[in-house]
């Protein structure tokens, strides 16, 4: 194990998790509510992660906060959107076209089950020829699947067991593949999941 790979990953993931106080918000607020305050949040962190590439003074600023938990892929000047434009967006589209219940659902899984995925796999995974690992899937795959059980248990949004089962599933699949399927995760998790819910919550 590469031990300033796994630091990173970790100081990441750390960040990632503050992003909890979405699906929290969510819990005591409207879909309406919640939508504006997404678009809001996402038109921002766009205009930042884009103008950092062609502004100084903002790039400064970005980089002095985030460049510990940046990957080399994100840096300023490669012109690339980092993963938190990637999980505003995801969290946006989620928002606008799921349930309250399923959104929530798919943010906590983004959020937790993808961390689980990233700290598990780097510390006691063989990472595979795509960076991921089986043990880090395997961690993604069992967190998803408690985290729609409960949401399901206090939330009772339109879901079955089935379709919480195969949304896991899907999940973990589209985390394991994102780097061979060129999309970031942070985008698709929550979309899949959420779609997979809904669509097979229908007739399963």
């Amino acid at each position: 194990m590469n031990l300033s790979n796994y630091n990173l990953e970790l100081k990441r993931k750390i960040f990632h998790c503050t992003s909890i106080i979405f699906p929290t918000i969510y819990l005591f607020s409207t879909k309406l509510n919640m939508v504006i305050l997404l678009m809001l949040c996402t038109g921002f962190v766009l205009s930042m992660d884009i103008s950092r590439h062609y502004n100084n003074t903002i790039q400064e600023l970005v980089d002095k906060l985030f460049t510990n938990i940046m990957r080399p892929e994100e840096i300023s000047g490669s012109f690339k959107l980092s993963g938190v434009s990637y999980m505003f967006l995801g969290f946006f589209i989620t928002c606008v076209l799921f349930s309250k219940g399923t959104a929530i659902s798919a943010f906590l899984v983004l959020i937790i089950s993808d961390s689980a995925a990233a700290i598990v796999g780097k510390h006691l995974g063989t990472p595979s020829k795509n960076g991921k690992s089986i043990e880090g899937s395997i961690a993604f795959f069992v967190t998803a699947l408690l985290i729609g059980m409960l949401s399901y248990t206090f939330q009772a949004y339109h879901a079955t067991f089935s379709s919480i089962v195969i949304a896991s599933i899907a999940g973990t699949l589209v985390e394991y593949y994102s780097s061979i399927i060129k999309l970031n995760d942070n985008l698709t998790i929550p979309i899949t999941y959420g779609m997979v819910v809904s669509i097979f919550g229908l007739f399963i």
